[in-house]
């Protein structure tokens, strides 16, 4: 299996993704990546994991590598924020909110 190397620019997008996510819940990175299933730690981990592969377009195993989960995690949590986009009007809003502030000129490699 070949994979393509990650740039300068990805991982930037990736940290900036999860500072947006820490600042809007008033949480850390070390809060919102321990391995707990609080749901105000949970949420947060998984709007930035979507918000991540959005930005970088990283694929399911370097996300779970990046975020200390499992590959299936990853997958579950885009899920998760997909459906709660389409359900929840609240999700949506904030999901709206965070990626309003995302910088559009990062994603590279794609």
């Amino acid at each position: 299996m070949r994979t393509r190397k990650t740039t300068p620019e990805q991982f930037y997008a990736a940290w900036f993704a999860r500072e947006l996510v820490c600042d809007m819940f008033n949480t850390t990175i070390v809060k919102m990546m321990r391995h707990d299933r609080h749901w105000r730690h949970v949420w947060p981990r998984f709007l930035a994991i979507h918000l991540v592969r959005r930005q970088t377009g990283w694929g399911w195993r370097r996300l779970g590598m990046y975020f200390n989960r499992h590959q299936s995690n990853c997958l579950h949590a885009c899920r998760a924020v997909a459906n709660a986009r389409a359900t929840d009007p609240k999700a949506r809003a904030q999901i709206e909110a965070l990626e309003a502030k995302l910088p559009t000129a990062v994603i590279a490699n794609l």
